[in-house]
């Protein structure tokens, strides 16, 4: 008999639907699970501070690069190499492919025969990376590379899949939002599934886990113009180009014992259970709810500010008042 599980998920991303989430795929089989406002567990993220307003069990998940703080959370899967006993390390490319897309064996004729370009590069949010837009520029000195994101859009306007716009080409510039151990979103799988070679930027750390012959690693050269000179090598080689797109995902094409289906359901069964069965000392205290109120105050207080000195009277009157307690 399945164990009712009554659950919330808040402060996540924009758009995101908690039944499409693939963060209980793999605990469906132990539990009857409720969507509820009224939860016995909260799952949260790191876009707001709902959370804050329940008093029951937390777990914290994050594919963003930020740490969780056990004063809020009772419980967390992030990407972080954190020994905590009470975090699992789960990087979010793990919830976008499962093990079989991870370990198939491709076709690469096929995979060649398909494209028809170089190089694509689909971002939109071009503020967050200085990085990845400064190689798109000077690889693009080299050859075109398609654009599929808004930034820099080449093909007519931002492409509805961009998975399947990306296996057209032979690369695709995955850069992370940011460079941190650790830190593997999808941006690496994504082209890797799609038969197309990575050139990759972000962990530093990442063949711990990610086979280095299967993607082209910024961090292994020391400027962009090196990395760029193997790139044209690569793109002149068709030898080159199907060792790198023959390569498993994983050394050996084993999946690392902490990724396995398995051990992350294990894990979040534990976490789950030791929620509903009753924890000594949540992280949910009485003064989370006045906390909540006063970040709400904070953020309306900022937005009061920006729209008072956006005017010629509310700048004269914003200096005086910041005079007045000086």
């Amino acid at each position: 008999m399945k164990t009712k599980l009554k659950i919330k998920f808040v402060d996540f991303w924009p758009g995101f639907n908690a039944q499409d989430f693939g963060f209980l795929n793999l605990v469906s089989d132990h539990y009857d699970i409720e969507y509820t406002d009224k939860p016995d567990l909260i799952v949260y993220s790191c876009f707001g501070t709902e959370f804050l307003k329940y008093n029951c069990p937390r777990i914290f998940y994050s594919g963003e690069n930020i740490r969780p703080d056990f004063k809020f959370c009772d419980f967390a899967f992030t990407f972080d190499y954190n020994d905590d006993k009470r975090h699992f390390r789960l990087p979010l490319f793990r919830l976008y492919f499962d093990e079989k897309d991870l370990t198939k064996v491709k076709d690469i004729k096929s995979i060649l025969d398909k494209k028809k370009g170089f190089c694509s590069f689909v971002i939109s949010n071009y503020k967050k990376t200085e990085e990845r837009v400064l190689f798109f520029h000077e690889l693009s000195k080299f050859k075109e590379i398609a654009s599929g994101g808004k930034y820099a859009n080449n093909v007519g306007g931002p492409v509805a899949n961009k998975r399947d716009f990306i296996s057209k080409y032979l690369f695709n510039i995955a850069f992370e939002n940011s460079s941190y151990p650790g830190y593997t979103t999808e941006k690496i799988a994504e082209p890797w599934v799609e038969g197309c070679i990575p050139i990759y930027w972000g962990d530093p750390e990442i063949t711990k886990e990610i086979n280095p012959d299967c993607f082209i690693n910024m961090h292994d050269y020391a400027s962009f113009d090196a990395a760029i000179a193997h790139i044209k090598e690569v793109d002149a080689s068709p030898e080159l180009q199907t060792k790198y797109l023959s390569a498993p995902f994983f050394k050996n094409n084993e999946v690392p014992e902490y990724l396995q289906d398995e051990v992350i359901a294990q894990k979040m069964k534990y976490f789950i259970n030791q929620c509903l069965e009753g924890l000594p000392k949540k992280a949910a205290t009485y003064w989370d709810t006045p906390y909540y109120y006063l970040l709400k105050f904070k953020v309306n207080l900022r937005h009061f500010r920006i729209v008072l000195i956006q005017s010629t009277i509310g700048m004269r009157l914003w200096v005086k008042i910041k005079n007045i307690f000086r």
